[in-house]
Parts: C-alpha cells; structure tokens; sequence
C-alpha cells in the first residue's frame, strides 16, 4: 500500500523529529526503536497493525507522541515524618526538572532554525518512499561534515526540487548564524549524544569493519521477507564502510573476531525483543562458554537489567553466588498482556 499520510504532522515524544506519514521508517521506528527500548509498548503493536491494515493511525498516533506513556508507579510504604519529607522533596525536584524541561524544549521549538526543520521533515512527506527514508538518514548524518550553510545547502539541493527545495533555501537563507549552529545542534540530538562520533568510528573501524562485508550484507537483505525493515540497517551498513575505509584506524587481530571460550561463570540475558543484539546472538555467545547460566526476557529489549526488577534481582543473585543458577521464576511474570484491537 502506499504510505498513509497523518492528519498533522506528530512530533516523536522523546526527540524534536517529526512524523507526517507512516511509510517504511515509521515501521523500522517502531520494531527497532520503540519495541526494542519500551516496554510498555509491545502490547499495543497488534492494534497498531490491525488499525493501520484499516488505514487508521489512532493508536499509532498516541505512541509516537508519548500519550501511552504510563505514568510512574509509586510503592505504597509506611510513612515517617521524615520519609514524607524527603519524599516531598524529591517531588519538587522532579517538578522543577519538568518544568525547566518544558520550558527547554518551547524555547528550541520557538526558534527559526527549529522551524526550518519541521519544515524539512514535513515537506520529506512529499518524497517518494525510498528518498523519503534516505533523506532523514543522511539528515543525522550531516554533523559529519563542516557545519555551516553550505552543507545544508547542498543537502536541500540533493533531496528536493521544485516549490518544496525553493521555500527551504528561501528560509534557509534568512537564518542568522547562531541559528545555522542550532540546526546542528538539534540534528545531533537525533543521534546518541553519549558517544561523539569520533569515538565511535575509531572502535567500529577497528573491531567491527575489517570484519564484515558489505557484499554479504546486501545478499542478506535480498533474502529478507521485509525488506523494508532492513532497508535503514543496510544504509548505515554503506556508509559506515565508506567511513571505514578512509578512518585513520588500525584493524584489529583475528582474535576479535573469534568466540571466546571459558569456564568462567558467566551470566547471559536476552531480552526477546532486543533488535541490537538479539537472542540468537546470546545463544552463540552461550556455545563457547561453559558454566553460563541464561535467561531469556519477555517483554523486554536492550540493556536488559534496565527493563524489570526481575532483571535486576536475576542479577544480584548472580553476583552473590555466581555458581549456582539464579531463580528465574520472576520472568514468567513479565510476558505481555496484548491489548486487542476493538
């Protein structure tokens, strides 16, 4: 089918992007993103399907804007005067983090360089499919050239034409400086801003690229039954080896690439809705390792320990005694209730 354009142009909950059709992205946002990082969100997917079959987005709407956030959950405890002070203290604290949060993000969505990129992202709606995707990919990726209003530019000039590509350089061009800066500086929230770039080029160059190869990547994506949803993993594949072959790195030994072998106690989690290192991957690290102990995770994604109690309780009993395996009765309580379409 074709993409089905939203009503108005949603902004994502957790960043400044923007949403103005479901077309493929949307998709890969929600399998490899949403259900790979939130665990609230699972249950809803099937109605989200069963909706969108019908082309209707109202439940798509409400997750990618953050309405189905649950709100936190506090443990009723005994209260001591002493407890409901801290506790009202923390309250003002996290009223006050809210506050200075909301006035943070009116404050960027109120600038004119903020405005251009809504622009942006609203008239990539009128791409077609493919271009659509490749253009808010190489948008991330523009904070690898020198900022400034020629990268910018040319990034226009590459993915637009027409009324569209005219009214963008038209703004473009009114934006003072300080406002180009901030249009990278909002770009690069869209990244991992806990890693530069720099950093994470010299690793991946080293251990992961003489590794791997682009060739076998694509004959991969051919066999995918939705190829649709590999279409992103397959770019940045591209670009990371274009990257790699001029990054000023050495190439790690043969070793890197090898399975390790130990009887070291070891504890494997796998969260079953992890897309960045799924549990086929826990199970072939499993192979080498002979005293492992694993345990799989509903419900859950990446960075597993942070998803449940039962992860983080799972893991102290391994630590406090690494040879015996620790009780996993608790998972069984974390599948996931799937909220039915209507």
């Amino acid at each position: 089918k074709n993409p089905i354009v939203l009503d108005e142009p949603v902004e994502l909950f957790f960043t400044v992007s923007v949403v103005s059709r479901v077309s493929p992205g949307v998709i890969r946002l929600l399998v490899g993103q949403f259900l790979n990082q939130y665990s609230w969100f699972a249950p809803y997917l099937p109605r989200i399907i069963h909706e969108l079959d019908a082309e209707d987005t109202t439940t798509l709407v409400q997750a990618l804007s953050g309405s189905l956030v649950p709100s936190s959950e506090q443990d009723s405890v005994a209260l001591t005067e002493a407890n409901e002070l801290l506790i009202t203290a923390a309250d003002l604290r996290s009223q006050a983090d809210d506050l200075l949060r909301a006035q943070a993000r009116d404050d960027i969505r109120n600038r004119p360089g903020y405005r251009w990129l809504r622009d942006v992202f609203a008239r990539s709606s009128n791409l077609p499919a493919d271009q659509h995707d490749d253009a808010l990919l190489d948008l991330k990726l523009i904070n690898a050239a020198p900022r400034g209003i020629d990268v910018l530019t040319t990034y226009v000039n590459e993915f637009f034409s027409g009324d569209d590509a005219e009214a963008l350089l038209m703004t473009l061009n009114t934006l003072e400086a300080e406002e180009i800066r901030s249009v990278f500086e909002i770009v690069s929230d869209l990244t991992d801003a806990d890693t530069t770039e720099g950093m994470h080029y010299s690793i991946e160059c080293y251990e992961e690229f003489p590794f791997n190869n682009l060739d076998e990547s694509q004959a991969v994506y051919d066999t995918l039954r939705f190829p649709a949803l590999g279409a992103s993993g397959l770019f940045v594949t591209s670009q990371a080896t274009a990257i790699c072959e001029i990054w000023p790195t050495a190439i790690a030994p043969d070793i890197e690439n090898e399975a390790v072998v130990s009887a070291i106690p070891t504890l494997i989690m796998a969260g079953l809705y992890d897309t960045q290192t799924p549990p086929s991957w826990n199970q072939l690290a499993r192979e080498g390792l002979t005293n492992a102990h694993y345990v799989e995770f509903p419900n859950t994604g990446h960075a597993v320990i942070s998803f449940s109690q039962c992860a983080e309780d799972i893991t102290e009993a391994f630590v406090n005694n690494p040879l015996n395996a620790p009780n996993t009765e608790c998972t069984a309580d974390l599948q996931p209730e799937f909220i039915a379409p209507d």
